[in-house]
């Protein structure tokens, strides 16, 4: 009788039905006991837990009946941490502006300027010792930000095939799995 575990939000058999043709798949490395990603050995630089759990259960989700591409499997767990805390390097910035639901992404633009107007009566003659020879001045300070609306923000982002950095992180690990899919029929005869 097969039985279930559940992480996150997915339930993996514990009876499964592999089909590795080359080398071995993310699923069997999970089975086995091989990957797991709660381990502190297999931990890459993330944001914060949730996003390191989430990251986690999607990549999971997402690689499960895929072949590693690298073998052995310590060598593709090289690439897996490094490729994960390369990534992260670029990547945490954009989860903090997410955390932060900060606005950014809505600035085009931002200018500050500072200006000093100095008017003298006489600009050529020193009224005193260790004076300026200015005799009024008026200070200005100002801030341009220039914000887009957000449909047209959403659109650009759209267009240029935006991802979630979550997703973002998920599909681009596929470098780390064969590219090589098969299908297997069993054969009656």
């Amino acid at each position: 009788m097969a039985t279930a575990m559940t992480v996150g939000d997915w339930t993996y058999s514990e009876d499964p039905d592999f089909h590795s043709v080359i080398s071995v798949s993310l699923g069997e490395l999970y089975q086995g006991g091989f990957f797991i990603p709660t381990d502190d050995d297999w931990k890459w630089d993330f944001y914060d837990t949730e996003q390191y759990t989430r990251v986690c259960d999607m990549f999971l989700q997402y690689y499960y009946d895929r072949e590693i591409g690298v073998i052995p499997p310590l060598s593709w767990k090289r690439q897996y941490l490094a490729y994960f805390n390369q990534e992260m390097k670029k990547l945490k910035t954009v989860y903090a502006a997410l955390a932060d639901n900060s606005d950014a992404f809505l600035v085009n633009s931002d200018k500050y300027g500072k200006s000093r107007v100095i008017r003298s009566d006489f600009p050529e003659t020193m009224l005193s010792d260790n004076q300026d020879y200015a005799s009024s001045g008026t200070d200005r300070e100002y801030e341009d930000i220039e914000v887009s609306d957000i449909m047209g923000k959403i659109e650009s982002l759209y267009d240029a095939d935006f991802q979630h950095p979550d997703a973002y992180l998920v599909r681009n690990a596929d470098k780390l799995f064969s590219c090589l899919l098969t299908v297997n029929w069993n054969g009656t005869v």
